[in-house]
């Protein structure tokens, strides 16, 4: 699998196939707004999201707030750490992710703003604790800012909908055959629930 990842990498990246595909088409400029690069799996989604956008030919760039481990994953797309919002160019979409990216989405010269939700942050802490009583407020202010929001799954719809008065755009997450085959993963074993969250919940 790595030496057919270089292989590809060496195909269309190295040799600037890509770039020669995205000066043919009309670029639509998409920025995704990142707390961290940390590695975890809803910063790995916004990667894999980028580079497919970028192999579609558009005009991709991420913008982070704090860097931690930036070469642990193969990002085709920009990656910049911003202190201050006016270094965020203006763009046709913007893309919040986590709760504190929301914020920043609202003042981004955009044309289009959306919040990309994987997980309903609020969840995690304890409302019975003065101190993350106040977290919770937080998350929830900021939830508000942006009303166009992408779930990847129904359960967050379910929640997001009723709670913010909004219609939530379903989009799954994909499955990269490559790692995970279905012919290698039977569906007669016992399944397995990893629950994350709060003691309480």
């Amino acid at each position: 699998l790595e030496k057919s990842r270089n292989l590809f990498q060496e195909k269309w990246y190295n040799s600037n196939r890509v770039e020669k595909i995205n000066n043919k088409k009309n670029n639509l400029r998409i920025i995704f707004l990142l707390a961290s690069d940390s590695p975890c799996g809803g910063v790995k989604i916004v990667f894999e999201y980028a580079n497919r956008l970028k192999d579609r030919g558009y005009d991709v760039k991420i913008y982070c707030e704090n860097q931690y481990c930036q070469k642990w994953f193969n990002l085709y797309v920009p990656i910049y750490y911003y202190k201050e919002i006016t270094e965020i160019p203006e763009c046709d979409i913007a893309i919040g992710t986590y709760f504190t990216t929301l914020k920043n989405l609202q003042e981004v010269k955009s044309t289009l703003k959306i919040h990309f939700c994987q997980g309903y942050e609020a969840l995690i802490y304890d409302e019975k604790k003065s101190i993350e009583k106040n977290l919770i407020k937080t998350i929830e202010d900021n939830y508000t800012k942006i009303k166009d929001k992408i779930v990847i799954s129904s359960w967050l719809k379910e929640i997001l909908d009723p709670k913010y008065n909004i219609d939530c755009k379903l989009i799954q997450n994909g499955i990269d055959p490559y790692v995970f085959s279905l012919k290698n993963h039977g569906r007669n074993r016992i399944p397995r629930i990893l629950i994350v969250g709060n003691y309480n919940l």
